[in-house]
């Protein structure tokens, strides 16, 4: 009996309550823009304001409003959005409680010049960094 490990690339897809069975799929499913039912689950889980998270995704708040209302992001913001999902996964396999992964998002850490993961994570650069500040912990060494 083999078991089939769930591909950490599409992982963060169910954040938004989309389930991809293969890449093709999760490319599908992003072309047509995330629904908005995953922004509070990851709001909450980020311990985030709206504010701060639609800051960080780079979706001004009137924007925020409108597509909470057409059910969907476009396609760029959804990218956003997957980027920091992605980093929420790989959190939670490190921190695993919600209360652990909203404390270390939001505080000031020097490997990141003292900002915090979340403000850091706001590009695709910054994002990386947190990835491997994030495998420095799950692998024991200084972050």
């Amino acid at each position: 009996m083999s078991s089939v490990l769930p591909d950490p690339a599409l992982e963060p897809l169910a954040l938004f309550g989309l389930q991809a069975g293969s890449a093709e799929e999760g490319i599908s499913q992003l072309k047509r823009g995330l629904p908005t039912q995953g922004w509070a689950l990851l709001v909450n889980t980020l311990g985030a304001s709206e504010k701060d998270l639609a800051e960080v995704v780079q979706i001004p708040t009137t924007t925020l409003a409108r597509r909470k209302k057409a059910g969907r992001f476009t396609v760029a913001e959804s990218e956003r959005l997957l980027r920091v999902a992605r980093l929420l996964a790989q959190a939670q396999r490190v921190f695993r409680s919600e209360e652990g992964i909203a404390s270390w998002f939001n505080k000031p850490n020097r490997a990141l010049g003292g900002k915090s993961p979340l403000e850091y994570a706001s590009t695709p650069i910054g994002a990386a960094e947190v990835e491997k500040v994030l495998e420095r912990i799950l692998d024991g060494s200084p972050a």
